[in-house]
């Protein structure tokens, strides 16, 4: 930090007629700032570990209930399956992926 004052600030302070702050309140503002930093720190750091524990006690649940849903699907899906690797399925997967990305404008011109 420059210990050099901003001739700005002073000629505001000038035409304001008020004397400059002395080194307490700087260095009182500067404690704050820090002060300031260190909790907010703190507190992303508190919301990060929430979050991994949070998120480590669901996903067993989430692990399990979409390996019951990919096992319903593959199970009704199996009558399908011809159909799906077939030329006719794979030109339909591309023309919907086409629709996909030209609905969320990955396809435009910037």
């Amino acid at each position: 930090m420059s210990d050099e004052l901003d001739p700005q600030l002073l000629a505001l302070f000038a035409q304001a007629r008020e004397p400059l702050p002395g080194t307490e309140f700087v260095e009182a503002f500067l404690a704050k700032m820090e002060r300031a930093r260190r909790i907010r720190t703190r507190g992303r750091i508190a919301v990060t570990v929430a979050a991994v524990f949070a998120g480590a006690w669901v996903m067993p649940s989430v692990l399990n209930q979409t390996a019951m849903v990919v096992s319903t699907i593959g199970e009704h899906s199996e009558h399908y399956a011809p159909l799906v690797i077939s030329p006719w399925g794979w030109a339909v997967s591309m023309l919907i992926g086409l629709a996909v990305l030209f609905r969320t404008g990955a396809l435009r011109r910037s």
